[in-house]
């Protein structure tokens, strides 16, 4: 057995808080109880970001809306697993889309390192959480 590089590290231990703190982040206090209204979410990159989704679809009062990735491949992939579930959102290719949607309060963002500044910000920036 050899020990994990950096990168692997940061993968494994990256995959292990998102799949056990974002069902709980939900399910703390349902959206719909806090807010009145389902929760309307976006999930931007669909490798790490299937975690997002599922957590999501798990939600009481979260609907998945937004389904985003560059590679249309993946993005087929995804959708035909949210849509596994009963899920029916949007599957996009480009991020922007799903910005000027003034109906979606939320994205994850679980693209390459390079791509999450510029998501937040174009994110911040419609009025969205991160």
């Amino acid at each position: 057995m050899h020990a994990p590089d950096r990168r692997q590290f940061m993968q494994s231990a990256t995959l292990a808080t998102a799949s056990t703190l974002a069902p709980w982040m939900f399910n703390a206090v349902s959206a719909q109880e806090s807010t009145g209204r389902e929760l309307s979410v976006g999930v931007i990159g669909t490798g790490r970001g299937m975690a997002h989704a599922n957590a999501a679809l798990n939600a009481k009062g979260v609907t998945l809306n937004y389904v985003c990735d560059v590679d249309k491949n993946r993005l087929a992939l995804a959708m035909k697993s949210v849509e596994g579930r009963g899920a029916k959102p949007q599957g996009i290719t480009d991020l922007r889309r799903m910005m000027d949607d003034p109906k979606l309060d939320a994205v994850f963002i679980a693209t390459c390192n390079h791509w999450h500044a510029p998501a937040a910000i174009m994110a911040c920036t419609a009025g969205k959480h991160v």
